[in-house]
């Protein structure tokens, strides 16, 4: 069984013609023996109109598993990687 909680919607109008969408969201799966494996995720489409129609002519999508800590949040782990949290040699 799967389940997945989506948050994070967002969408990027470049032009008339090509947008981006953007959603995140949490995911679990529960396996017939009744483990679980948690995930966070997220896909990111770019879509262009095309003969009249929307069509997506790229996606990306991640799925992280095991980013959770031991009290169920999501590890940051990026944000040592932050400009601001660098360590630089000068």
């Amino acid at each position: 069984m799967h389940k997945w909680e989506f948050f994070n919607h967002k969408v990027h109008v470049f032009s008339e013609n090509v947008a981006t969408f953007f959603v995140a969201f949490d995911h679990e799966r529960v396996e017939g023996n009744g483990n679980n494996t948690k995930g966070h995720c997220s896909f990111l489409y770019s879509v262009k109109k095309i003969d009249g129609d929307w069509k997506a002519v790229a996606v990306n999508s991640t799925y992280n598993f095991g980013v959770y800590d031991d009290n169920g949040e999501v590890r940051k782990w990026w944000l040592k990687y932050s400009p601001e949290n660098r360590n630089r040699q000068e």
